[in-house]
């Protein structure tokens, strides 16, 4: 059994939390280009656990929690955060290849990335362009009369 507050933490996950990955593949990929020795991959280590750990904590709010991801997804202010999970799988696919020279990997996380991104723009403009007033049942067009 997951305790309440494990439970609490995924239900309220916010989507970017994927910044992390972000931010240190950037620091990662800077510090490489910098000829900096053993931070490049400490880092690229510290950011394939967090990704992955990231998405299984994403996977398991969608499968328990799917109308708290939803609203997310429709929310205005944090549905834009879905985006980190795009930039980040690309950031990493990225870090990959300027690490490690692995660009089979990196070619699956860029290819993973325009799925994602994809589906995200089209969910989160879509679905958040719809107004929950406007979707009332009640809700008639507004009439206009001519004058002759």
């Amino acid at each position: 059994m997951v305790p309440e507050t494990s439970t609490s933490l995924i239900q309220t996950l916010h989507p970017a939390y994927f910044a992390l990955v972000m931010a240190t593949g950037i620091v990662s990929i800077a510090a490489q280009l910098m000829g900096i020795p053993f931070v490049p991959r400490a880092l690229l280590v510290i950011n394939v656990v967090a990704y992955a750990l990231l998405w299984g904590l994403t996977i398991a709010r969608i499968a328990r929690f799917p109308r708290d991801v939803f609203a997310d997804v429709a929310n205005h202010q944090r549905g834009v955060g879905f985006f980190t999970i795009v930039a980040a799988t690309s950031v990493l696919g990225s870090q990959l290849v300027i690490v490690l020279k692995s660009y089979q990997l990196a070619f699956a996380l860029w290819v993973f990335t325009l799925a994602l991104w994809l589906v995200l723009i089209y969910a989160i403009f879509c679905w958040s362009s719809f107004d929950s007033g406007a979707m009332s049942t009640n809700a008639s067009p507004s009439r206009t009369t001519r004058s002759t």
